[in-house]
């Protein structure tokens, strides 16, 4: 892995990651998907902090069940300053010294948003072969995987460090190891795929958000009561010959309660509610992803009525031209049941997205009711402010100080300004084995947290800026 200085890190527990289960259904051809090759996820998607959006997947696979590569794709926000190609140079001296591949290499892939990189790649079209691959065992398993994560450290540090950003974050590698029996068909385990989903994930349940736990918002607040009140009282927009929308975007930057005001709504109605984003329908089985979309509206429809709620709809369902099949087969999908021949009764589509423009524009039509989530105004901060300080031991507060220091902040970031201060109460009393007398957050404690984050997370230089660039 990366030095002590490294701000990301990525953890590989032992129990988290059997290289010897790994190698095993590596090496066993009849777990073979319809694509012809054996693949497991060691890290699912993860969505980092700008100006990176998100660790796509780490994986390992094989094509005839001798040898094998490993790989990983990193994406960098679209509207991101920062220069993927600059961030790659920067990083390669820091690979060359901290990472060696025994009898290998490393083979990177740059693209204007992001980066592929693997170990000892079997890809044609860069001249290495498949003969050329890692021979599958254990110990080469362990090893390149363990470098493979150590690569992805240091490029999203690297990129961090541009960025003058301070970031402390673990990420645990939890691995999606699908094993198929080799006496049912490929038909037979997606279907098993698909139960399984609306048994754990989709449980449909009702959430407890209210309207009241979310800070400003006002006037998507009352667009949205207003089409709860149709979703009660279907017969007020028959009468004023009104058709429901068929779906609702609320689109907005992130942390701004884009989701908590999709949950309230469903509370407010006492509907079932499913939500659903990328990695719960992403998976390494050709056509096995637009099943699962499938299965998230018909899970819907069977516990209508509901509403189901796709978060981060620019990832789910992008631009067809020039995507991937798969991609293009989810849009489909979704683009189907949202507008299809037969028509959802009782069953409303939510979605959420920070990147509009990244979003298919068939998609979007289908969204014909779009409510922006604007970020904060002063009002709106200082009610988010004293939501997160309710019911707890606080002093007295200046609101109004704090919301004239937290200018450009989003929901999400006040409600971490809060928590930090009792972290660090926290802390304390751990560091003087649980015998601190329990005590009041102060003013001082909040402005010294808020301080803080907004220095952490301040941009980059402009001089900076234009240098890299």
């Amino acid at each position: 892995m990366v030095s002590n200085e490294s701000r990301v890190r990525i953890v590989s527990a032992p129990e988290n990651v059997n290289y010897d289960e790994i190698a095993k259904i590596l090496l066993d051809s009849s777990r073979k998907n319809s694509s012809g090759y054996n693949s497991i996820e060691l890290l699912s998607s993860v969505s980092l902090d700008p100006p990176l959006e998100k660790i796509d997947t780490i994986g390992v696979r094989t094509f005839d069940n001798k040898y094998y590569e490993s790989s990983m794709t990193l994406r960098f926000s679209k509207d991101g300053k920062i220069k993927v190609p600059v961030v790659m140079s920067r990083s390669k001296a820091k690979l060359s010294d901290l990472y060696k591949v025994t009898g290998g290499d490393y083979n990177f892939g740059v693209s204007k948003q992001g980066l592929e990189f693997s170990v000892q790649s079997g890809q044609d079209h860069i001249g290495v072969h498949s003969q050329q691959n890692r021979p599958i065992t254990t110990s080469l398993l362990d090893r390149d995987v363990t470098t493979l994560f150590g690569l992805t450290e240091t490029v999203i540090n690297t990129a961090y460090e541009m960025e003058s950003k301070v970031i402390d974050l673990n990420i645990f590698a939890k691995p999606r190891i699908y094993i198929l029996n080799p006496q049912r068909s490929f038909e037979d385990d997606t279907t098993a795929f698909i139960e399984n989903l609306k048994r754990t994930t989709l449980m449909g349940e009702k959430p407890k958000t209210t309207f009241d736990d979310i800070g400003g918002c006002e006037a998507a607040k009352e667009e949205l009561k207003l089409l709860a009140y149709g979703l009660i009282h279907p017969e007020s927009y028959k009468k004023w010959r009104l058709d429901y929308p068929k779906g609702i975007l609320l689109e907005g930057p992130s942390g701004n309660g884009k989701t908590m005001l999709a949950q309230a709504t469903a509370n407010s109605v006492s509907t079932s509610f499913f939500s659903v984003g990328a990695a719960d329908i992403g998976n390494m089985y050709y056509g096995m992803s637009e099943k699962l979309m499938s299965a998230v509206f018909d899970a819907a429809k069977e516990k209508a009525p509901s509403i189901i709620f796709i978060d981060e709809l620019d990832s789910i369902a992008p631009h067809r031209k020039g995507s991937h099949e798969a991609t293009q087969k989810v849009v489909s999908t979704l683009l189907t049941k949202m507008d299809g021949i037969r028509k959802l009764e009782n069953v409303v589509t939510f979605a959420a997205t920070n990147y509009l423009e990244g979003v298919d524009n068939a998609i979007l039509r289908r969204f014909d009711k779009k409510i922006e989530v604007p970020m904060l105004n002063q009002a709106a901060r200082e009610s988010v402010f004293r939501i997160h300080c309710k019911g707890k031991l606080v002093d007295k507060i200046d609101y109004d100080k704090l919301v004239r220091q937290s200018v450009n902040l989003s929901g999400s970031d006040v409600k971490a300004i809060v928590n930090s201060c009792f972290e660090q109460k926290l802390k304390k009393d751990i560091e003087s084995g649980g015998q601190m007398k329990v005590c009041p957050v102060t003013q001082e404690d909040l402005e010294a947290a808020l301080g803080h984050y907004v220095k952490s997370i301040k941009k980059m230089p402009e001089s900076l800026a234009l240098y890299i660039c």
